[in-house]
């Protein structure tokens, strides 16, 4: 019996190269991570690019910008 047929899995092409894109993307992130000490959740999720990443992170994004804008409005309206 050999010990390697219990380990190997077929799967497609495309099912590997999307883990390998996957596992470049993840690599890319923890870099960023090693080097720049901090990154922010929408940039590790628009790195991983998974469409649920990818939805995640613009509502994140749009809660910073509404966020934001209403800080704005209110330092207007205090110093105005």
């Amino acid at each position: 019996m050999n010990i390697f047929q219990e380990t190997i899995v077929d799967i497609s092409l495309k099912r590997y190269e999307a883990l390998i894109n996957l596992e470049t993307r993840v690599n890319v992130a923890v870099k960023l991570m090693e080097n720049d000490k901090y990154i922010n959740k929408e940039d590790i999720l628009m790195i991983l690019g998974t469409p649920e990443a990818l939805s995640l992170a613009e509502k994140l994004i749009a809660e910073r910008k509404d966020l934001n804008m209403k800080s704005d409005a209110l330092e207007e309206g205090n110093n105005g």
